[in-house]
């Protein structure tokens, strides 16, 4: 069968890289087709994979968004039909919409649910199946699919990704410490879910770079381009290395939602500041029961920053330990799920 991959955000590439590897090693042939947003493009040339490109430059106005919604519909109907697709994967409604209009069927995940709003509302209303973590709250009938698991855990698992210690050296090497480092992640609150959310203004984000610059290494991961002050701050590394990176760090302190997920699931001390991650079922899950985020709070910011920097690494590692040991491996769970829906929609089921 041949598979697109609808790839939008960072956070697919490393789940959908995995998935794609399976299939094809099952002889499928795959389709990766990405998105000019934050570091998906470069994300997919670091690990070395063949992606085409698509879409307008995605824009905070929502009526551009609308317009890039629509452009990029249209170009995956081309590729579906050109490349002559069988099945869509994807997190972003424009692939359930463009399989919709081809004819054929497409799997849709969502971690965040109704709280997406729009988005969430077209790729439940065109897709053929939906996905989501058991944490959601949320059940949508027979094509829901729950897991017993967390997205980001898919890719982070300890039986997936070993941190590499050669990026010490490369940070070394750069003239940093290697593991003395705080990572402030800073998103744009430009995706269509994200109008009226807040995170931490730049007056806050420069308090913590003053902050930590006094203890170690700071790195920042910025959607938006940062100030000139604040430039030479920025990640030195290529983006494919900034799990590798985060896995040594002190701590990640900031108001991106998936970096601080996946600091948990590294076993690193994440401390966020996101008014849309406080609506977000999966983060309070990680935070309220399983005690692997904490909430950062700009009132009492020099606090959070200090616990930040010297919570110890061990109890998060037994914890995310404990986690893993009681979910599945979400890689292997989702390849089952595509061969059975996949030869249901073969077989007219």
């Amino acid at each position: 069968m041949h598979f697109l991959f609808d790839i939008a955000h960072p956070v697919d590439v490393h789940f959908y890289r995995l998935v794609a590897e399976q299939l094809k090693q099952q002889d499928h042939e795959i389709i990766l087709v990405s998105r000019r947003k934050d570091i998906v493009c470069d994300l997919l040339d670091g690990y070395g994979l063949d992606h085409s490109c698509i879409g307008l430059t995605p824009k905070k106005n929502k009526l551009l968004q609308g317009v890039e919604l629509i452009d990029r519909v249209w170009r995956l109907v081309r590729i579906i039909k050109e490349r002559r697709i069988d099945m869509v994967l994807t997190r972003n409604p424009s692939g359930a919409i463009a399989a919709r209009i081809c004819g054929i069927p497409s799997i849709y995940d969502t971690t965040d649910g109704r709280v997406s709003k729009i988005h969430f509302v077209l790729g439940r209303l065109f897709a053929t199946w939906l996905t989501s973590p058991e944490s959601l709250g949320e059940a949508y009938g027979a094509k829901h699919f729950l897991y017993p698991s967390q997205l980001h855990a898919s890719y982070l698992h300890t039986k997936r990704f070993q941190p590499d210690r050669v990026v010490c050296e490369e940070l070394m090497r750069l003239g940093f410490k290697g593991t003395n480092h705080a990572i402030l992640r800073f998103v744009a609150f430009s995706a269509s879910h994200d109008h009226g959310e807040k995170g931490l203004s730049w007056a806050e984000r420069r308090k913590i770079v003053a902050y930590f610059k006094d203890k170690g290494d700071v790195f920042i991961v910025s959607e938006d381009p940062l100030p000139d002050d604040l430039v030479p701050y920025a990640f030195p590394l290529a983006p494919h290395r900034f799990l590798h990176a985060l896995s040594f760090a002190r701590c990640v302190v900031g108001d991106g939602v998936s970096a601080c997920v996946e600091a948990a699931f590294l076993g690193v001390p994440a401390f966020l500041h996101s008014s849309y991650g406080d609506k977000l079922s999966y983060v309070q899950h990680l935070r309220e029961e399983e005690g692997l985020i904490e909430r950062l709070d700009p009132t009492d910011l020099i606090a959070g920053l200090e616990k930040a920097w010297d919570a110890p690494k061990r109890p998060l590692e037994e914890k995310r330990d404990k986690y893993f040991s009681e979910t599945i491996d979400l890689v292997d769970w989702y390849c089952e799920l595509i061969e059975t829906l996949k030869n249901g929609s073969e077989t007219g089921h």
